[in-house]
Protein backbone atom coordinates (compact mmCIF):
# COMPACT_ATOMS: atom_id res chain seq x y z
CA UNK A 1 0.00 0.00 0.00
CA UNK A 2 1.67 3.10 -1.36
CA UNK A 3 0.84 6.49 0.77
CA UNK A 4 0.38 10.10 -0.69
CA UNK A 5 2.92 12.51 -0.44
CA UNK A 6 0.62 14.05 2.27
CA UNK A 7 0.86 11.24 4.57
CA UNK A 8 4.23 10.51 4.50
CA UNK A 9 4.79 14.63 5.20
CA UNK A 10 2.63 14.50 7.88
CA UNK A 11 3.88 11.00 9.54
CA UNK A 12 8.05 12.94 9.20
CA UNK A 13 6.54 15.98 10.70
CA UNK A 14 5.11 13.50 13.67
CA UNK A 15 8.27 12.02 13.94
CA UNK A 16 10.15 15.02 14.18
CA UNK A 17 7.48 16.83 16.97
CA UNK A 18 7.92 13.55 18.83
CA UNK A 19 12.00 14.09 18.98
CA UNK A 20 11.72 17.92 19.98
CA UNK A 21 9.21 16.64 22.90
CA UNK A 22 11.65 13.84 24.44
CA UNK A 23 14.86 16.22 23.98
CA UNK A 24 12.85 19.03 26.00
CA UNK A 25 12.23 16.77 28.78
CA UNK A 26 15.22 15.94 30.31
CA UNK A 27 15.98 19.94 30.73
CA UNK A 28 12.20 20.35 32.86
CA UNK A 29 13.56 17.06 34.73
CA UNK A 30 17.02 18.68 35.42
CA UNK A 31 15.39 21.73 36.43
CA UNK A 32 13.04 20.05 39.06
CA UNK A 33 15.61 18.05 40.70
CA UNK A 34 17.95 21.34 41.42
CA UNK A 35 14.76 23.16 42.63
CA UNK A 36 14.34 20.44 45.55
CA UNK A 37 17.92 20.18 46.49
CA UNK A 38 17.72 24.00 47.08
CA UNK A 39 14.60 23.22 49.49
CA UNK A 40 15.16 22.77 53.53
CA UNK A 41 14.40 18.43 54.35
CA UNK A 42 10.80 19.74 55.78
CA UNK A 43 9.08 21.19 52.19
CA UNK A 44 10.61 17.90 50.69
CA UNK A 45 9.40 15.60 53.27
CA UNK A 46 6.05 17.62 53.14
CA UNK A 47 5.97 17.37 48.77
CA UNK A 48 6.81 13.36 49.04
CA UNK A 49 3.69 13.06 51.29
CA UNK A 50 1.96 15.41 48.64
CA UNK A 51 3.37 12.97 46.21
CA UNK A 52 2.15 9.72 48.14
CA UNK A 53 -1.20 11.07 48.47
CA UNK A 54 -2.03 12.39 45.29
CA UNK A 55 -4.68 9.78 43.38
CA UNK A 56 -3.01 8.02 40.65
CA UNK A 57 -4.20 8.82 37.46
CA UNK A 58 -5.93 6.02 35.83
CA UNK A 59 -6.74 4.81 32.71
CA UNK A 60 -10.61 3.76 32.86
CA UNK A 61 -9.81 1.18 30.79
CA UNK A 62 -8.13 -0.43 33.60
CA UNK A 63 -11.01 -0.52 35.71
CA UNK A 64 -13.05 -2.37 33.22
CA UNK A 65 -13.31 -6.27 33.47
CA UNK A 66 -11.50 -8.15 30.49
CA UNK A 67 -12.93 -9.89 27.96
CA UNK A 68 -12.35 -13.59 29.68
CA UNK A 69 -13.15 -12.29 33.08
CA UNK A 70 -16.81 -11.35 31.40
CA UNK A 71 -16.93 -14.49 29.67
CA UNK A 72 -16.08 -16.45 32.89
CA UNK A 73 -19.01 -14.70 34.59
CA UNK A 74 -21.83 -15.42 31.02
CA UNK A 75 -20.55 -18.84 31.62
CA UNK A 76 -21.44 -18.74 35.35
CA UNK A 77 -24.51 -17.10 35.32
CA UNK A 78 -25.89 -19.51 32.77
CA UNK A 79 -25.15 -22.17 34.55
CA UNK A 80 -27.45 -20.55 37.79
CA UNK A 81 -29.80 -19.78 35.52
CA UNK A 82 -30.02 -23.21 34.04
CA UNK A 83 -29.74 -24.91 37.18
CA UNK A 84 -32.21 -22.40 38.95
CA UNK A 85 -34.74 -23.71 35.83
CA UNK A 86 -34.23 -27.45 36.63
CA UNK A 87 -34.77 -27.45 40.13
CA UNK A 88 -37.68 -25.34 39.56
CA UNK A 89 -39.22 -27.87 36.90
CA UNK A 90 -38.09 -30.85 39.96
CA UNK A 91 -39.87 -29.25 42.22
CA UNK A 92 -43.26 -28.91 39.81
CA UNK A 93 -42.99 -32.97 39.05
CA UNK A 94 -42.56 -33.61 42.78
CA UNK A 95 -45.10 -31.57 44.01
CA UNK A 96 -47.47 -33.42 41.43
CA UNK A 97 -46.29 -36.94 41.93
CA UNK A 98 -47.01 -36.34 45.79
CA UNK A 99 -50.32 -34.98 44.57
CA UNK A 100 -50.97 -38.23 43.08
CA UNK A 101 -49.57 -40.58 45.80
CA UNK A 102 -51.35 -38.24 48.33
CA UNK A 103 -55.07 -39.16 46.93
CA UNK A 104 -53.98 -42.72 45.84
CA UNK A 105 -53.03 -43.03 49.58
CA UNK A 106 -55.90 -41.12 51.14
CA UNK A 107 -58.69 -43.72 49.36
CA UNK A 108 -56.45 -46.59 50.80
CA UNK A 109 -56.54 -45.20 54.38
CA UNK A 110 -60.29 -44.59 53.83
CA UNK A 111 -60.70 -48.09 52.97
CA UNK A 112 -59.15 -49.48 55.59
CA UNK A 113 -61.12 -47.30 58.21
CA UNK A 114 -64.51 -49.13 56.32
CA UNK A 115 -63.35 -52.51 56.30
CA UNK A 116 -62.12 -52.86 59.72
CA UNK A 117 -66.11 -51.27 60.80
CA UNK A 118 -67.36 -53.83 57.78
CA UNK A 119 -65.55 -56.73 59.70
CA UNK A 120 -66.67 -55.88 63.23
CA UNK A 121 -70.76 -55.39 61.55
CA UNK A 122 -70.27 -59.16 60.38
CA UNK A 123 -68.90 -60.67 63.60
CA UNK A 124 -71.44 -58.76 65.48
CA UNK A 125 -74.14 -60.15 63.30
CA UNK A 126 -72.68 -63.81 63.48
CA UNK A 127 -73.09 -63.50 67.23
CA UNK A 128 -76.52 -62.56 67.42
CA UNK A 129 -79.18 -65.27 66.99
CA UNK A 130 -80.88 -66.18 64.52
CA UNK A 131 -84.11 -65.72 66.61
CA UNK A 132 -83.11 -62.10 67.37
CA UNK A 133 -82.69 -61.92 63.71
Amino acid sequence: MTESPKEESKKQHDKANKKDNRNEEPEIQAASVTDISNEPPEVIKESDQERDEAPESSDPKDDLPSYEELNLEIVDLKDQLLRTVAESENVRRRTGREKADSLKYAITNFARSVLSVADNLSRALESVTSEAR
